[in-house]
């Protein structure tokens, strides 16, 4: 039996994913000047253009590139409605993109549901927008659809949908780091590595993750701080640091660490942690590294140094958006960091190239760099359930005016 959006009923009622992120907006005050985004009707203009520019509000310049998803530009892949897509170089030379919960039609309740799902660019000139040329299971479906990159019930059948987190390249192989979702959001069962040896043509399950409690493995520590995630190789050492939180945005974020040739072993993760007989050190208890609560997350090496970007809420009153950092080290005291805003909320009716209604995501695209940054950028209209698309946006003038 399959409930109405295509996942593997479960027994419980569930609440959809819309309602919990229309839900955690409204914690979070996503209501701006009176208006409750996603409670009324779409705007008929997005409020921006293609190509047009904006100041920051720390003085960057930020475009609006325009939009990469949508039937108008993935169509020919049964594409439609979709989010997240956080990309990878592939060792072939292409970009990767990973999206999350994904329809046919230009809505986020449509039919043909997959989960989550890969497109490709052969895209070199990033100023020009990503182009999708290829998608991953094209060549197993008779129409040349995208195709969950696992067909999962064969393996579990009980689920409500699977969430990419991020995706990374360890030499020839690609990991991508998926949160499986049962019965009523955001209860994340288990996370998963899945992996490809084929430039993300094929994939297969590596391990298996809890989410919570204790377990042979020792995972119970990490608690829910595992589930929602961003990981890069570390260039100096050769290790994968990551960077964490909970799927339900309600916590800060915690740094682990594990031998890029073990990163299919749970066993070898270590993280990071404080005590006051030793310090910071690896292997003890997880200790938050920043405080807050956070959504999607890309840590990037670039130009020598570290860039994290985020979705956040800096208080209880709201004020949710997308913010980046810059840093030394994956262990640099990040509460020191330098800090800019990027995007910021604004209401459906009022948008602008800086201000976007219920954003989210914010994955740095291969090709970036400090000075010139491209962004996937998702929006979602829980209201009216369109527009649910993936946008792309550029930032220039970081280390220009942080110094870095």
């Amino acid at each position: 039996m399959r409930d109405e959006r295509g996942a593997a009923a479960g027994p419980t009622s569930g609440l959809t994913r819309s309602a919990f992120l229309r839900g955690a907006a409204l914690t979070m005050g996503a209501s701006v000047g009176g208006l409750v985004l996603g409670a009324g009707p779409a705007a008929a203009a997005a409020g921006r253009v293609p190509g047009q520019s904006a100041p920051t509000t720390d003085g960057l310049t930020a475009t609006f590139i325009g939009d990469l998803t949508g039937t108008a530009n993935t169509g020919r892949f049964r594409v439609g409605g979709t989010d997240l897509g956080m990309p990878i170089r592939t060792p072939d030379g292409r970009m990767l993109f990973i999206f999350g919960d994904t329809f046919a039609e230009d809505t986020s309740d449509g039919t043909f549901h997959r989960a989550p799902v890969g497109l490709y660019s052969s895209t070199t000139d990033l100023n020009s927008k990503v182009v999708f040329d290829g998608a991953v299971g094209a060549d197993r479906d008779p129409n040349g659809a995208a195709r969950s990159l696992i067909e999962y019930d064969q393996i579990a059948p009980r689920f409500t949908t699977i969430l990419p987190s991020d995706i990374i390249a360890v030499g020839s192989r690609l990991v991508v780091h998926v949160m499986v979702v049962d019965g009523d959001f955001p209860n994340v069962r288990r996370t998963e590595n899945w992996y490809s040896d084929d430039n993300g043509r094929s994939w297969h399950l590596g391990c298996r993750i809890p989410s919570q409690g204790a377990d042979a493995d020792g995972f119970g520590k990490w608690g829910r701080m595992f589930q929602q995630l961003t990981w890069a190789v570390n260039p100096a050492d050769g290790m994968v640091y990551i960077l964490s939180s909970t799927f339900a945005r309600d916590s800060g974020i915690i740094l682990s660490r594990v031998p890029q040739q073990h990163i299919l072993d749970p066993r070898r993760y270590q993280p990071w942690g404080f005590t006051s007989g030793t310090g910071w050190q690896w292997g003890n208890p997880p200790t938050p590294v920043l405080g807050g609560r956070f959504g999607e997350m890309t840590l990037r090496p670039v130009d020598g140094k570290w860039l994290f970007t985020f979705h956040a809420s800096r208080d209880d009153v709201g004020d949710y958006r997308i913010d980046a950092m810059v840093f030394d080290q994956p262990t640099s005291d990040l509460t020191k960091a330098v800090r800019t805003t990027l995007l910021q909320i604004a209401p459906w009716d009022n948008e602008s190239v800086t201000g976007v209604a219920q954003l989210y995501g914010g994955f740095v695209i291969p090709g970036s760099s400090l000075n010139d940054f491209h962004l996937a950028v998702s929006q979602w209209n829980t209201g009216t359930l369109w527009p649910y698309h993936v946008q792309q946006f550029r930032f220039q003038g970081l280390r220009d005016r942080f110094n870095v």
